[in-house]
């Protein structure tokens, strides 16, 4: 994996945790074109959607309380205006479409095998809708499975990287995060094997296996730290990145605590001296990932 290769990041608010640091680090990357996404079949519906470019039109709105929402949608794009709330669903899916074309890896987060559906569709997102209008349920393996039989096979080419999310599964017994994980885990593992460009990401066993101490967990205790989300991301660069990605990292880290920098004295002779500084260290960091060779500059700038 390389700084300019593309990495598109789909699923649970943990993928987004990755995919805040790979920005961080610079590479070129495209977050949940639907918004934070748990259930392992409505991720599959957004990659098929991002791959077909297909505009959303308003008959896959619904209204509730003065708001239009689509039950493909994570809440961040619910407006009050339909149009709105079109455009700006449309706008994520050309930006997720054209990024799609060149990007050579995926990453996949599924955070649970548990569904919630109203009038026989699953929902990505409940939009405050009352309770009573949804059934909860637990997807089998099986149907994990094939609905990713279906869009795997227009993936290959790029790596896929499949992953479950180390936050854990509150649920109302206390077997509730076994089955939830296991059911996904079981799924994740059948599709590696059918599938010779999946691969598996243990960021779960990690968390599970390595990092028990309390100081790996939230206050909530079911959220990892952010010490551990740093361990797991570390592991995820040690797998994934290329040495020569490696090394342009040191330099990229180098050069965001410079820019986190706060003078005291803006004015001060020295203050001008670490500018020039920082603009040595922004054309080291150019060098190390490429933008010398044509390569477009990151948003760092």
């Amino acid at each position: 994996m390389e700084h300019d290769s593309g990495v598109m990041l789909v699923g649970s608010c943990f993928t987004e945790r990755i995919g805040e640091r790979l920005e961080r680090l610079m590479f070129r990357t495209f977050m949940n074109p639907t918004g934070i996404t748990y259930n392992p079949i409505s991720i599959a519906k957004a990659l098929e959607r991002t791959i077909d470019g297909t505009p959303y039109d308003e008959r896959e709105l619904e209204k509730r309380d003065g708001k239009w929402f689509s039950k493909e949608h994570h809440g961040m794009f619910d407006t009050a205006d339909r149009n709105e709330t079109l455009r700006l669903m449309n706008e994520r899916l050309a930006e997720a479409a054209k990024f799609w074309k060149t990007c050579q890896n995926v990453v996949v987060t599924m955070g649970s095998s548990v569904v919630y559906e109203r009038g026989g569709e699953i929902y990505n997102n409940c939009h405050k809708l009352p309770g009573r209008e949804f059934s909860m349920r637990r997807l089998t393996a099986d149907e994990i499975v094939e609905s990713w039989e279906r869009i795997l096979p227009r993936m290959e080419g790029r790596r896929v990287i499949m992953t479950v999310s180390p936050v854990r599964y509150k649920g109302d017994e206390a077997i509730s995060n076994s089955l939830n994980k296991g059911t996904l885990l079981i799924a994740v593992e059948r599709l590696r094997q059918e599938f010779e460009f999946v691969e598996y990401f243990p960021a779960y066993e990690i968390m599970l296996d390595e990092l028990r101490d309390y100081r790996f967990y939230a206050e909530d205790m079911i959220h990892p730290s952010q010490l551990a989300a740093e361990v797991i991301f570390e592991r995820f660069g040690e797998t994934y990145f290329t040495e020569n990605a490696k090394k342009a990292n040191c330099e990229i880290e180098k050069l965001r605590r410079m820019e986190e920098h706060r003078p005291l004295y803006p004015e001060s002779k020295e203050y001008e001296k670490f500018k020039l500084k920082l603009y040595e260290q922004k054309k080291i960091v150019d060098n190390a990932i490429g933008y010398n060779n044509g390569n477009q500059r990151s948003s760092a700038d």
